[in-house]
């Protein structure tokens, strides 16, 4: 039914990289390193379900060759609690259960490449003293053609409202006005199947950050470490985890919506650490047991992760509702 295409595994992605140290004075120093790790463009037409040639690396491009929609494929199905032949948790299907859910599907994009990632370092060193070195250092970090997933087998004419009201009298959340409006939609395309996800590579990350890092060293024994770095991450929403969802696309009549900081953002972080280590140097067998050793401890500050809203849950069923939610 569905044409299940998989990346060529057998691809090798090349690694170039260069590197740059230039000392501007004798207690300055300038480094660059930009990395780049590039991917092959994949051809067209994959090829067609080949487990035993191909490594399967993960359970994303399992299900991509065994998740097709056909008659023999593997079957996943998506149950509401009250829809019919749902199993009762915590048991699972009887072998006279009717199964009323249609199945879902899943199949790589025809244009679904490899991810690429290309990073960047500068460094500037400067030593204030014999013992003390300052470095700024600005890192990037740019991701393209990042995996997520979209369910296609949704009618996008067959939209409706979902209206939540706010209950928060004093204004601590983010949203204003004590309403929230977003839309849904309840009619399948192809009404043989539930979800029908389609794996593409659209997304794209992006992670800049300034670090600034003081080291200081206090004759042979102690050394301080502190830093400080300001970092910003944006992405598109691309899937972190390592199987097919049905659908990670929050509108698919606006993609631009999946634009926003990470999940993992993190815009502030100070630490700093303390290290102290034998200054003595023994010989013979008093220094086997006595030598390199040291104590250290370490603090961190940062600021938190970014607060995103999400509704989750079940689907609401028939007796709740007048129009079928996907």
């Amino acid at each position: 039914m569905l044409d299940s295409t998989a990346p060529s595994l057998l691809r090798l992605s090349p690694r170039l990289f260069a590197i740059r140290h230039r000392r501007l004075r004798r207690r300055t120093g300038i480094r660059q390193w930009r990395p780049s790790f590039s991917r092959a463009r994949q051809p067209a037409q994959h090829r067609h379900r080949q487990p035993e040639t191909d490594a399967l690396r993960n359970a994303t491009i399992y299900s991509g060759l065994t998740t097709t929609g056909s008659a023999a494929a593997q079957r996943s199905y998506y149950f509401r609690p009250l829809d019919t032949g749902a199993p009762s948790f915590p048991y699972v299907f009887s072998t006279g259960s009717e199964l009323v859910v249609a199945p879902n599907a899943i199949y790589f994009d025809r244009l679904f490449q490899n991810p690429q990632i290309d990073q960047t370092e500068l460094s500037l060193q400067q030593e204030l003293s014999r013992r003390t070195a300052l470095t700024i250092t600005y890192l990037g970090s740019y991701a393209h053609e990042l995996p997520n997933f979209i369910d296609t087998n949704v009618d996008l004419n067959a939209l409706g409202v979902l209206n939540y009201t706010i209950e928060d009298p004093q204004h601590l959340g983010p949203i204003k006005g004590g309403a929230y409006t977003t839309k849904f939609f309840y009619q399948r395309l192809n009404p043989s199947y539930h979800a029908i996800t389609d794996i593409t590579s659209e997304a794209n990350a992006r992670y800049q950050a300034a670090v600034v890092r003081l080291t200081r060293r206090m004759g042979r024994a102690f050394s301080i470490n502190v830093g400080y770095t300001y970092s910003h991450a944006i992405d598109d929403n691309q899937n972190e985890s390592t199987f097919a969802d049905n659908n990670d696309v929050y509108d698919p009549t606006n993609p631009s919506l999946e634009h926003g900081n990470s999940n993992f953002d993190v815009r502030q972080r100070a630490s700093g650490s303390i290290v102290a280590q034998t200054p003595w140097h023994l010989r013979g067998f008093a220094g086997v047991l006595l030598n390199g050793y040291s104590l250290g401890t370490s603090g961190e500050w940062r600021t938190g992760l970014p607060y995103t809203m999400r509704t989750t849950g079940a689907i609401p069923a028939h007796s709740c509702s007048y129009q079928e939610y996907l």
